[in-house]
Parts: structure tokens; C-alpha cells; sequence
């Protein structure tokens, strides 16, 4: 694994604040009780506040009432642990008094221990796919009555829908493709009327797994229009599919689709929305949820994430892995003499002086405070070759640190632990066994490595928490 930090984050850093700015989506971070901390022009734009005046708000005071409690109900789960994140279609109350319809993404933002620190949401203006929905379902329940009369105001509020609208018949092919749909896709609307749907705007690898699925939509379509009903909804929720662009590229997008009854057979119509921007900030987010904020390296998460991966690499490969487990000796001098800026300051360039010294395929995180772990793999003599990168690791600590307020020395104590193929150990008992180790190393005198299991080892004071 390859450390990330230096000029990686700060490109990292540069292109979120790139997209957070210019994103066509609203961006937004809410503390815990529900204050507006952070919100970018779009979101501004969605509820007609300047951006001063929102940080002065709550989030209840955009929100219409009636979609509060689901909202704190959300919250609650978010921060219980029980979702990861939650979607889903609500109200905002906008200055001039009018109701917006919005989709809400909203994730948990924790910090280098763990602990929740904020909500992270993504926020898109729907009002416009809510008009047309509505205008389309007024307009479908009266089409039998009234098809030749309405036809044209149909075809004018899917003409000039935002989204991507397309329809196809019982047999598979294209019967409606509007403005947007050309826009996204690529294709005149003359050149796809008539094309299987499936071949136009499906992936090939994927199109075996819709053609049931259409069949299905398609038939339910028809036994409905037979029994009297005007249509049914083939996706009650949206749903995340991949598309196909004429020049073969591939995007995803967010599907509504329902079907109609058509001249005794039935016809399946769908708005797509591209969602390739939301996707790109999850991205960035996700990648930014795996760093430690302050020095850049990998952080507890991601360890977590990446040890259980290595260690089945180890007994794929046959060739073991070794654990360190560092903690810096004397930055709590340092922090009470020079303050805790002083003590960030040396965090960060101890990580650097730490990342010199393993390979680039060897893993550096930091777990919190002074507490790092390097993970070592394919290694040939686990101890000698372990016990190598420990020694250079002391040595790079022990030289002194040039702050803003002067030079000061610290030092580091290791706790190695050896895996070899085979071993029982999982993820968290190394952890937990290197760090036991290295307060051994403390208590022999510091600035040493202690291998997990040695003589050294002995039991003593035990105030390490494993991982997890």
C-alpha cells in the first residue's frame, strides 16, 4: 500500500475544494445539533440565502416540518451506527416562502479517533423532475380519455424535461427520446426511434440481466392495462444503473421507470438523470474518510480496511508480514512546553521522516495522537528484516526536529509483531500484541524495539486499546 500525503493530498485537497465550489450539486456540512457550518454557492442558490445568513440558521429552518422527524430519525441512525449513510427525497423551505423538492445524501463525517464531527450532505434541486412527474402522471391518468387532445402537452413537458426521458414498446424499441436524452446520449432523436432500447443505452456486459427484467415490466404492463388500470410503477425507488453513451463511454445514472397501457399492448417509460458528479464527490469524500487530517497518512480506517487484505496476501504468497507499532517518545514535553501547534508541527514531519524509511509497497498509518503503524510485507527474514526498518525508524526520530519556536528531540519506542502463514492471529490481536510490545519497550528504557512474545515481553501495566 502507498502512502498517501505531501503533494497527493494537497492535489487531493485542491480538487475538493474545486468540485465544492463548482459542483451543480449543493454541498453542505451540519454539525451535530443541526447548524449550517459550511455550504457552497449551489445550496445558496437551491434555498435563496446567501451563505451568511445560512450559517446563521438551523437546518430545521429550511426544512418543511413535515419531514422533520424523519430527518432526526435519520440522524439518530447515522449517528447509532445502524446506516452508513441515507437517501432520500424531502422539502426545503426556501426564503421567498416557496417549498423546493430536493434529494438528500447525507454521511457521517468522524474524525482521526473515530468520533462523529459533523454530517456531510449532497444536495440536488429535483423540483424540475417533480413537475414533470407530476404533470406526466395528471397527464397519463387522463390519456385514454383524452389521448388525442393531450398529446402534444405531453410530448411539450417531456420535450423540454431536464431529465433524460425514454420510452420503449412491447417488442423493445425506442417510441421516445427527448431534448436531454439527445444531449446525454449522443443520438439524434431520428436516428434512435425504432433502435432496440437495450443496445442504445445499456453497457453490453449488462444487457442479459435487463432483457428479463424489461420482459417483466413489460408483461406486468399489459395485465394491468387489461384489467382497467391506466399503469404501474416498475421501480418504486430509484435506482443506480450504468449507461451507455453513443461514443462508448459509460456513466451512471439514477432510473425511474413505470409502464403504460398502449393500444392493447403496453409501452415502458423511464426518466434518467446522470449522476456522475455525485458520484465523483463520494469518491473524493470516501477517499478523504481514509486520511488523517493532519500529517495525511492512512488513518485508523483505513488500517482496518487494509491489514485483513494483507494478511490474506501472507498466506497467498507464503512470505510473511511484520507489525510495528510506534509511539513517539516525549511529544507531551514538547506539547506542554511549546504548545500544541509545536506538537502538530513535529507530527507532521515525523511522518514524513517516517515515510523515507519502508518501502513504497509497505503501509504507514496513524491511528491517533502519537501512535503510528507500519505494515511490512513479503518479507524473507520477518524479525532481521522487521527489526532493519525499526532501527532506521529510531534513528530518524531520535534526530532533532526544527520547529517555529526551536529544536527539540523526542524519540520513538516499537512494538513489533511477526505473522507468518499459518498463524492464527486476525488483524486485531497483531494490533493489539505490537502494542502491548512496545509498552514493553517503554518500560525497558525507550527508544528500542521489543518483538511481541520475547522475554522482553513481560506482562505489565496494560493500557492499549486494540484495534476496532
Amino acid at each position: 500500500m502507498v502512502a498517501l500525503g505531501g503533494p497527493a493530498l494537497a492535489r487531493t485537497d485542491a480538487e475538493l475544494g474545486e468540485l465544492f465550489r463548482h459542483a451543480p450539486v449543493g454541498i453542505s456540512m451540519v454539525s451535530l445539533d443541526g447548524r449550517w457550518l459550511r455550504v457552497n454557492p449551489r445550496t445558496c442558490e437551491i434555498v435563496g440565502y446567501s451563505e451568511a445568513e445560512m450559517l446563521r440558521m438551523h437546518v430545521r429552518d429550511v426544512t418543511d416540518p413535515a419531514d422533520m422527524a424523519q430527518d432526526l430519525d435519520m440522524a439518530r441512525r447515522l449517528l447509532a451506527g445502524e446506516i452508513s449513510h441515507h437517501t432520500r427525497e424531502k422539502r426545503y423551505l426556501r426564503k421567498d416562502g416557496s417549498r423546493v423538492w430536493i434529494n438528500l445524501t447525507v454521511t457521517l463525517m468522524r474524525n482521526g479517533a473515530g468520533r462523529p464531527v459533523a454530517y456531510v450532505s449532497v444536495i440536488e434541486d429535483i423540483q424540475a423532475r417533480k413537475d414533470a412527474e407530476s404533470q406526466l402522471e395528471t397527464l397519463r391518468l387522463d390519456l385514454e380519455r383524452r389521448v388525442h387532445e393531450r398529446t402534444a402537452e405531453l410530448q411539450a413537458v417531456l420535450e423540454h424535461a431536464q431529465e433524460v426521458y425514454v420510452a420503449m414498446n412491447a417488442a423493445g424499441e425506442i417510441t421516445e427520446w427527448n431534448r436531454q436524452a439527445e444531449r446525454t446520449f449522443g443520438w439524434r432523436r431520428d436516428e434512435v426511434l425504432g433502435r432496440p432500447l437495450l443496445a442504445t443505452i445499456v453497457p453490453p456486459q449488462q444487457r442479459a440481466a435487463y432483457r428479463g427484467f424489461l420482459k417483466r415490466a413489460l408483461r406486468a404492463g399489459g395485465a394491468a392495462g387489461a384489467a382497467g388500470s391506466a399503469g404501474s410503477a416498475v421501480l418504486e425507488t430509484p435506482l443506480e444503473l450504468q449507461a451507455l453513451r453513443r461514443d462508448g463511454s459509460v456513466f451512471p445514472v439514477e432510473v425511474r421507470a413505470s409502464t403504460l397501457a398502449s393500444g392493447g399492448g403496453s409501452m415502458l417509460c423511464a426518466f434518467l438523470h446522470d449522476i456522475s458528479d455525485r458520484k465523483a464527490l463520494e469518491r473524493l469524500r470516501e477517499e478523504q474518510a481514509l486520511l488523517d487530517t493532519l500529517t495525511g497518512l492512512p488513518n485508523r480506517r483505513a488500517l482496518q480496511e487494509m491489514l485483513p487484505r494483507a494478511l490474506a496476501r501472507t498466506r497467498r504468497s507464503g512470505r510473511p508480514l511484520a507489525v510495528l507499532f510506534l509511539d513517539l517518545d516525549g511529544l507531551k514535553r514538547v506539547n506542554d512546553d511549546y504548545g500544541h501547534p509545536a506538537g502538530d508541527d513535529l507530527l507532521c514531519q515525523f511522518a514524513r521522516r517516517l515515510r523515507t524509511c519502508v518501502r513504497e509497497t509497505d503501509a504507514v498509518s496513524r491511528l491517533a495522537g502519537d501512535e503510528f503503524v507500519v505494515v511490512l510485507e513479503g518479507l524473507l527474514d520477518a524479525e532481521a528484516d522487521a527489526r532493519a526498518v525499526g532501527a532506521k525508524i529510531i534513528d530518524a526520530a531520535s534526530q532533532p526536529f526544527v520547529l517555529a519556536s526551536g529544536r527539540v528531540e523526542v524519540g520513538t519506542s516499537i512494538g513489533l509483531c511477526v505473522h507468518r502463514p499459518g498463524d492464527a492471529a486476525d488483524a486485531e490481536a497483531l494490533i493489539a500484541a505490537a502494542d502491548h510490545a512496545m509498552y514493553a519497550a517503554k518500560r525497558a528504557g525507550r527508544g528500542r524495539i521489543v518483538r511481541a512474545g520475547s522475554a522482553e515481553d513481560t506482562p505489565g501495566p496494560s493500557d492499549f486499546a486494540p484495534l476496532g
